[in-house]
């Protein structure tokens, strides 16, 4: 049994492409979603508002693709992206000094 960091998820709707983004810009719009938007293409990504922001707030990531009787909604959910960009860097410099001290240990 494995334990997803970043579960993944695919939904099959009805309707094109062009009113599931329509649904939901209407639905992050709406002033009580308490959320932020973006939308680039057919790619959607939701956050929580940064007054309300935490470490553990969630970020949703959502792809819109066209199928002949509906859409497919792939869907990823993660912390925010500065999470995953302090835990890289935080790694990065873990692995530079234990090399480090590898190479002066060897030497």
């Amino acid at each position: 049994m494995t334990i997803a960091v970043r579960p993944r998820f695919r939904l099959v709707v009805a309707g094109s492409v062009e009113e599931q983004m329509e649904r939901l810009r209407l639905a992050a719009t709406d002033p009580r979603a308490r959320c932020v938007h973006r939308v680039v293409g057919h790619h959607v990504d939701i956050t929580v508002i940064p007054e309300d922001r935490h470490r553990w707030s969630p970020c949703i990531q959502m792809e819109l693709r066209p199928l002949e009787d509906g859409t497919v909604i792939d869907g990823l959910v993660g912390p925010h992206p500065n999470v995953w960009t302090f835990y890289a860097f935080v790694n990065f410099t873990l692995v530079v000094v234990i090399a480090f001290g590898i190479m002066i240990g060897l030497v």
